[in-house]
């Protein structure tokens, strides 16, 4: 028998709902995990001589060299004490793309904690798209009105 199948068999039986209050609590642990993780690899990686970096990533804590830099980033932009840590990686990750200022109201106006991370990464897009275009109609308000102080200006020298 394994190890897992005698931790399960020795185990007292549990309701379907004590299992999902379990699964819930571990889930929010794990955000904070991956910041702590983030800074430890920020730390060794500062310690690491040049070109040493990924082998130790991939031998020493079975890393990519991807999913290191995933786990940093988070820790350098979200820090500890984020709402955003109840969430899943990935959609942690999808949330580095709203400046850091901005994240947390964003995920709370749009219950990120509800969507998937493609309908995240959608209303990221649709948002930045928003905002875009209410710049470039600033930008052309601003035009006309200089425009008009223009032709004003002249009318009033002639």
């Amino acid at each position: 028998m394994n190890e897992m199948a005698a931790v399960q068999a020795s185990a007292p039986a549990r309701s379907l709902m004590e299992i999902e209050a379990d699964i819930l609590a571990q889930k929010r642990t794990i955000g904070r995990s991956i910041v702590i993780i983030g800074q430890d690899l920020i730390e060794a990686k500062s310690k690491m001589e040049h070109g040493l970096w990924g082998t130790w990533l991939e031998e020493r804590v079975n890393f990519s060299q991807s999913t290191a830099e995933n786990y940093m980033k988070i820790a350098e932009q979200v820090g500890g004490d984020s709402m955003l840590l109840n969430l899943p990686y990935t959609k942690i990750l999808a949330l580095l793309a709203v400046p850091a200022e901005e994240r947390e109201e964003f995920a709370t106006d749009n219950h990120v904690e509800d969507k998937s991370v493609a309908q995240i990464k959608q209303l990221i897009r649709e948002r930045d798209e928003a905002k875009k275009s209410a710049r470039e109609q600033m930008e052309r308000a601003d035009g006309l009105y200089k425009k008009m102080r223009d032709a004003e200006d002249q009318s009033k020298r002639q």
